[in-house]
C-alpha cells in the first residue's frame, strides 16, 4: 500500500519507469521466462553507448558528419588484456595490431585499408576510441620486427613479448579448426592513430 501511495506523488514518467523495472524483476526472477538472461538488454544498451559515442565523435568532428558508424571491437581473448590494449590505444602507445592473415581467410573477413575508421571498445563494449588505419602490410610472422613490436605498444613492447603473445594468441584462435601457427605464417600488420577519446 505504501508502495502505491508513493506511487501517486511521482511524476507518470517515473511511475512508468518503477512499473516497467518492477515487470523486469519479475520476469528476470522466472526461471521459464525468455527474460531470464538479460544479456540482450545489455547487448542494446552498449550498442546505444556506441551509437552516442559516436554521435559525439562526429560533432566534434564535422569532417566525418557523413561517414557511418564503424566497426566496434576490443583487442585479445580476455577481459584482462582487452581493458590493457583499450587504455594503450587511448594513451597513444598502442598504435598498431596483428591479425593473423588466416584469420581473415577463415572468416571472409573484409581487410583493412588506409583511412578506415573504427572504434576501440574495452571488454565490455564501452567506448574507448575511434582510430584510423594508416597502413596495412602483410608480413611472415618470422619477419615482424622489433621497431614494429614497439609501435604495437603492448607488454615491455620488445620482439621476444610480441611473438610470445601472438604465438599463444593464433594458436589459441586455430586450434578448434585443427590449424597451428608456423614462422612462415602471413601477418596483417595494420597501423593506426588514435584520433578520439
Amino acid at each position: 500500500m505504501i508502495y502505491f501511495a508513493r506511487l501517486r506523488g511521482a511524476t507518470l514518467f517515473k511511475r512508468k519507469l518503477i512499473v516497467v523495472l518492477w515487470l523486469l524483476i519479475f520476469l528476470y526472477t522466472r526461471s521459464d521466462s525468455p527474460f531470464s538472461d538479460l544479456s540482450f538488454v545489455k547487448k542494446t544498451i552498449k550498442m546505444t553507448t556506441i551509437k552516442t559515442y559516436w554521435k559525439d565523435f562526429q560533432k566534434h568532428n564535422p569532417e566525418y558528419l557523413s561517414v557511418s558508424e564503424p566497426q566496434s571491437f576490443y583487442f585479445c581473448a580476455t577481459k584482462e588484456e582487452a581493458d590493457a590494449c583499450a587504455l594503450l590505444v587511448v594513451q597513444k602507445v598502442k598504435q598498431a595490431t596483428s591479425p593473423s592473415l588466416w584469420w581473415f581467410e577463415k572468416y571472409d573477413e573484409r581487410f583493412p585499408e588506409i583511412g578506415d575508421l573504427s572504434i576501440v571498445t574495452d571488454w565490455d563494449n564501452e567506448p574507448k576510441a575511434v582510430i584510423k588505419t594508416t597502413a596495412v602490410t602483410i608480413v611472415k610472422f618470422k619477419d615482424v620486427t622489433d621497431a614494429y613490436a614497439f609501435i604495437e605498444g603492448e607488454g615491455d613492447k620488445s620482439l621476444a613479448y610480441w611473438k610470445k603473445v601472438h604465438w599463444d594468441y593464433y594458436a589459441n584462435e586455430m586450434k578448434a579448426f585443427g590449424d597451428y601457427p608456423d614462422e612462415e605464417m602471413d601477418v596483417v600488420c595494420e597501423y593506426f592513430e588514435t584520433i578520439w577519446t
